[in-house]
């Protein structure tokens, strides 16, 4: 295998690793707004796996367009993770363990 394609799965392992504290991270918040764990995972699993299907439908609609797939897929991956980067306090204060996200899976 090459280097490039082994680097390539390693992004998109680390990728889909994100993914999973994203979902664990919001699934914790829904269970203080629902109060109920069971109801929380049931949400969050239904928004990421209805996600998939759209961005699914969307990128089969639309592949024929693409020339570069693999910079598309970096353009929406980027589109969608830097909006929050401004407000969640780890850019204004340098460290990652002061964002809500990482105090929550830390805390005890």
């Amino acid at each position: 295998m090459p280097k490039k394609l082994a680097a390539y799965y390693i992004l998109f392992a680390i990728s889909g690793f994100c993914g999973l504290i994203y979902e664990s991270i919001w699934a914790k918040y829904l269970k203080l707004f629902l109060g109920h764990a069971a109801y929380a995972q049931t949400v969050v699993l239904i928004v990421f796996i209805g996600g998939m299907a759209i961005g699914a439908w969307l990128c089969g609609h639309f592949s024929n367009r693409i020339r570069q797939p693999l910079l598309f897929y970096a353009g929406a991956y980027r589109s969608l993770g830097a909006p929050p980067v401004p407000r969640s306090g780890w850019a204004a204060s340098g460290s990652m363990l002061e964002t809500t996200s990482a105090r929550t899976i830390l805390r005890p």
